[in-house]
């Protein structure tokens, strides 16, 4: 019996023996009196057994079924090897049709050694604020990582500090000439944004015997000519936004990409712009504090 049974035990006894009211064994085992008289009738006749919950030991109403638990846990060791429960619950939800609460999952995997909790580090730095309006600034940075098997690519990736909207694709490596494919795609497709922050990687920054900042990389003199900010961060922590949208890629893109069965840049760029980006945006992406889109319309510019 658990605890609370066994303590209504004695308080049931006390009652009995004309020890203690209904109203006080109500407060003892905080329930009503109606309650108390309801117990005193099953204690009387059935004695501490019949104290016991009346569905204990039965299956619950909302149980799920072996067969469907069974099916799940294949699958999550076959084709979702790897995922994690919310993950997991997405895919199943989208792919097969089977609709299971992320929380279940996670207890699922957690008893069949599919899941291990993870220590969650305490946060050393305050976050930085988002910017107010769309377009006011971007974060730029690429990835490289085996996102296919055997293969290493470089993501590159825009994203709005405003909002998080993401605008990515994968290229052979993070040179300039990539840099600025994916600059320009951007202009074309939502217009210039008014500055864009990045790290102080070679394509962006020259650091050699350049104290006094009077060398430009041919990116800055690029975005110069568009009138767009180059602002440098001093940390990787500084770019804190992109940072995390590459950790959620390297989990969840890499995974969608093996269910695709897609194995080349060019396949992968066309599931991006197709279908990644968009559903990526809608899931993590927010709405600007403020209402006003503040890129500048590309006008008579020449990009190319």
């Amino acid at each position: 019996m658990s605890q609370k049974e066994l303590k209504r035990i004695r308080t049931l006894g006390r009652l009995i023996d004309d020890k203690m009211s209904q109203k006080g064994a109500a407060v003892a085992m905080g329930c009503s009196t109606r309650t108390v008289r309801r117990l005193k009738t099953r204690y009387v006749q059935e004695g501490a057994e019949g104290l016991a919950h009346r569905r204990r030991g039965l299956v619950g109403n909302r149980a799920t079924d072996p067969a469907l638990k069974a099916k799940v846990l294949e699958l999550l060791q076959s084709k979702y090897a790897g995922f994690g429960p919310v993950f997991a619950a997405e895919k199943l939800d989208e792919d097969d049709g089977i609709k299971v609460n992320r929380e279940t999952l996670r207890t699922w995997m957690l008893a069949n050694g599919l899941w291990h909790t993870k220590h969650v580090r305490i946060r050393q730095r305050k976050w930085r604020e988002r910017k107010e309006f769309l377009g006011q600034m971007l974060q730029l940075d690429g990835s490289r990582h085996l996102w296919i098997a055997g293969e290493y690519w470089h993501l590159l990736k825009l994203i709005d500090d405003a909002t998080g909207r993401v605008f990515q694709r994968f290229y052979d490596g993070e040179s300039y000439k990539n840099v600025v494919d994916l600059t320009i795609r951007y202009i074309k497709t939502y217009g210039k944004p008014r500055s864009i922050y990045t790290d102080r990687g070679s394509v962006y920054k020259v650091t050699t015997g350049n104290e006094d900042n009077n060398i430009t990389t041919h990116y800055h003199k690029a975005l110069l000519a568009l009138e767009i900010e180059l602002i440098h961060a001093r940390s990787p922590q500084a770019k804190g936004r992109v940072e995390r949208s590459f950790a959620t890629d390297q989990d969840r893109l890499v995974k969608e990409l093996r269910l695709k069965g897609i194995v080349t840049i060019d396949a992968a760029n066309q599931f991006l712009e197709r279908t990644y980006n968009s559903k990526h945006n809608k899931k993590f992406s927010c709405a600007p504090r403020g209402a006003d889109n503040v890129h500048i319309p590309i006008g008579n510019v020449d990009l190319v």
